[in-house]
């Protein structure tokens, strides 16, 4: 068993003085006293300074201490609630960043002063009240022993959340008729049972959801981008809608992106028809044929067939050969990421034009200066009536965030406190023909209403978000975490309690399981090990549809020494799969690929390019006249043409050669003998 390098002196240096500069940073010290972060307040602590290491130790160029101070800052308003406007921050990262420069060259002054100042508050309990500005050594005696000791708690198995009904919550109304909505804080708690949490957990890095969820902060995310600014990328088969058959089964000569193929195109169309009919449990598809005859184009537009929702993992045999996990396990995760999990949930929103926006301030607590947000009222109007709300302080950062102002059509979600600007009302419409903004009309019913959404997760990212070890309170948990793998194995113990947690859903109608496509190309590269364990998969209750291809015949069944087997496949395997054959291209179907790529990645084709690539891919291969496609663009709008010509492609077709050229230059200057 491979054992993780250990990290050097400087690094175990300065995590002991980011630990003890956190403990003496009086803010947080009240943070976590005080129970802000909810039950795992001290952990988030922990947790906070090895994502400071971390941050020095992976960039390449050194965080400056205005980079730190604003990572504290957001960490501090998304894990702890805190909108820290004290300026205590600033001397925490300036302290931070001179230990890290001390540190790289032996000098401990730093660390031993923080670490003997934390040493000396152990046990004692900040006093809110009375703390000034800017000292942090001020403590008040509290017999109840140290907050870490106190919030320090193991965790042997992950925490999975246990399916209950949902429960309808009642609007509160406070004494002057304010409808009270609080702060998203409220859903970070562990014992949450709404569903919505699992979705938000599991997905806090992947999901772009309006909820609001911790986040593991790594770095300070970079400003969004609008999505109006970005251009989409073309994939090689971004033409693939489908498999284009009629509704007889018969192959269209060219039929959602698809060109040739036709017996190919209708076997796999039987296929879709089986795994529709929850008939085809137990078996896999296997594609052969030679490089570049549309392998990966049937696996695809057969995911395609099955639904837009349906998950696809695609693969290679190869990636199993991984040094940080089993190859079993790569395996396992690849069916896990491809079975879906859609759930269905019911919540309760605030939708309406703002028309009013009245913030409200009051003395800040962690100070004896300034003033905060001590709440905010927001007026709400539909088509049927009008409502105020009185809104947490965090709620009207969302607000901020969102550029929010009255006059605009917004939904803010009462659990969460998640905001959504939806646009501006239509009532503000202008007689402009053209403007950047989006106008709604007013929203119809009631201010406070109900929801339906659908949101859709993978049981891998259920198995990955409870996996992931919580820690310790100590140094070497924190130099741990640093030197740890990259991937978590998660145990069939653990699969095993989110499989009952997701029939637990499932059996109270609020989610359903969407079985996925698990393609695996070159499989022939897979070994023995990994057939038998395919096996074993396809076999189980819970399995995706499994799409294998290959472009071998007859060859060793890697792994073995004596055992060849047809493309490569143990025999036992092979009995369970389904083969569909491709075949080669002609130069007409060549060309009308170039053609279909062509208006897909928008460049224009001047007389006989189409023709003159369409003969180079019957030459060599589809994918290098495809290739050549780009780089005859480049060339002709160098030369100050908008569309591409045949000389173009002729001009390509010298700088960039195919295999069978270049094979053949380098074996008649020496044989082939080249080292």
């Amino acid at each position: 068993m491979d054992v993780a390098a250990a990290p050097p002196p400087s690094s175990i240096l300065f995590a002991r003085g980011v630990i003890a500069r956190l403990a003496i940073w009086c803010t947080l010290r009240i943070a976590v006293q005080e129970g802000w972060g909810g039950a795992g307040a001290a952990e988030k602590r922990t947790w906070l300074a090895s994502v400071i290491v971390d941050t020095f130790e992976e960039q390449s160029q050194t965080p400056d201490d205005q980079y730190i101070e604003e990572l504290l800052l957001q960490i501090m308003a998304d894990e702890y609630e805190a909108i820290v406007e004290d300026g205590s921050a600033e001397s925490v990262a300036q302290d931070i960043v001179r230990m890290w420069e001390e540190t790289r060259i032996g000098n401990a002054d730093s660390v031993t002063k923080f670490e003997q100042l934390a040493q000396n508050i152990k046990g004692k309990k900040a006093d809110v009240q009375h703390a000034p500005q800017g000292q942090e050594d001020e403590w008040e005696d509290d017999d109840g022993g140290s907050d870490d000791d106190e919030e320090e708690e193991e965790e042997e198995a992950p925490q999975l959340l246990q399916p209950q009904p949902q429960k309808k919550n009642e609007a509160e109304v406070d004494e002057d008729g304010f409808t009270l909505v609080k702060g998203k804080g409220k859903s970070r708690s562990r014992d949450n049972d709404n569903v919505g949490n699992v979705i938000q957990k599991s997905l806090a890095t992947t999901m772009a959801s309006t909820s609001s969820a911790p986040v593991a902060h790594n770095a300070v995310p970079p400003p969004s981008v609008s999505s109006a600014s970005r251009s989409s990328r073309v994939a090689p088969h971004s033409h693939i809608k489908g498999l284009g058959l009629t509704p007889d089964g018969i192959a269209n000569v060219d039929g959602a992106g698809f060109i040739g193929q036709t017996n190919a195109r209708e076997a796999c169309g039987v296929i879709v028809d089986l795994i529709k009919s929850r008939k085809f449990s137990g078996r896999a598809l296997l594609l052969v044929g030679a490089p570049g005859t549309g392998k990966t184009a049937l696996a695809l537009a057969v995911s395609h067939e099955l639904g837009s929702k349906v998950p696809f993992c695609p693969m290679v045999g190869s990636e199993v050969y991984s040094t940080e996990v089993k190859k079993t396990e790569v395996l396992a995760e690849a069916f896990r990421r491809a079975i879906g999990l859609r759930i269905k949930e019911t919540k309760e929103v605030y939708e309406g034009e703002v028309t009013e926006m009245t913030p409200t301030e009051s003395e800040n607590p962690l100070s004896g200066y300034g003033k905060t947000v001590s709440h905010v009222i927001v007026g709400l109007k539909t088509v049927r009536g009008t409502k105020q709300l009185r809104l947490d302080p965090s709620i009207y950062e969302a607000i901020l965030k969102e550029k929010i102002v009255v006059g605009d059509v917004v939904y803010i979600e009462q659990q969460t406190g998640a905001v959504k600007r939806v646009g501006r009302s239509d009532a503000y419409a202008s007689s402009y023909d053209l403007e950047s903004e989006t106008y709604v009309p007013l929203p119809k019913g009631e201010v406070h209403k109900r929801k339906e959404l659908v949101q859709d997760v993978t049981l891998g990212d259920l198995d990955s978000a409870n996996a992931r070890p919580q820690g310790g309170q100590d140094i070497m948990s924190v130099m741990g975490s640093l030197v740890k793998s990259g991937r978590t194995e998660v145990t069939d113990k653990l699969r095993r309690e989110v499989n009952k947690i997701v029939k637990g859903y499932v059996d109270q109608g609020v989610a359903e399981v969407v079985p996925g496509v698990v393609f695996i190309d070159e499989v022939h590269m897979l070994d023995i090990e990994c057939f038998t364990y395919l096996n074993a998969l396809l076999e189980s209750p819970m399995a995706p549809t499994v799409i294998l291809a290959t472009n071998r015949g007859n060859s060793l069944v890697r792994g073995t020494t004596d055992i060849v087997s047809p493309h490569g496949i143990p025999v036992d395997l092979l009995d369970r799969c389904m083969i569909v054959k491709t075949e080669g291209y002609t130069r007409e179907q060549v060309g009308k690929v170039v053609n279909l790529r062509a208006i897909v990645e928008g460049l224009k084709l001047g007389s006989g390019v189409s023709e003159k690539l369409a003969v180079e891919g019957e030459r060599t291969s589809l994918r290098y006249a495809l290739q050549l496609l780009t780089p005859a663009s480049i060339s002709a709008t160098l030369k100050g043409r908008s569309q591409i010509e045949a000389e173009d492609i002729g001009e390509m077709g010298e700088l960039f050669l195919d295999a069978k050229t270049s094979a053949g230059l380098i074996e008649n200057a020496g044989g082939g003998k080249f080292l």
